[in-house]
């Protein structure tokens, strides 16, 4: 780690550089190991799509009848379905229907709105 800080220093010009001394003493006040990196933020219940903030699960409606590889339909339109995440496909989200999880494209659905009892309990907090 040292090493690395100092051929970092070479590079750098003198107006942004640290000596080793303030390096050790910021890692001293964070808590944190020179020779080993940070630790991982813990997960969050969210993702971020381009700009937007996604909260997990949601609930959403079918407005499509889906069916995988054309065969018998799986998800009804009109039917409430559980979205746990966005899915690695790209425009799809990832659905957890009968113990299995399912890859939907999201234009087959749109988010459920709450129940006016749902938002008054929530307009209460």
């Amino acid at each position: 780690m040292y090493q690395e800080i100092e051929r970092h220093r070479k590079k750098t010009p003198e107006s942004e550089s640290c000596d080793i001394k303030t390096i050790q003493q910021t890692c001293y006040l964070y808590g944190l190991d020179m020779d080993a990196p940070p630790p991982l933020p813990s997960s969050r219940s969210y993702t971020v799509t381009g700009n937007v903030k996604m909260g997990f699960p949601q609930m959403r409606l079918m407005k499509h009848n889906f069916s995988e590889n054309q065969g018998q339909v799986i998800l009804k339109k009109g039917e409430t379905i559980q979205v746990v995440g966005v899915s690695p496909r790209r425009g799809h989200l990832m659905v957890e229907h009968n113990e299995h999880v399912l890859h939907v494209p999201y234009q087959l659905t749109e988010l459920k709105k709450p129940s006016r009892e749902r938002q008054a309990i929530a307009a209460e907090i």
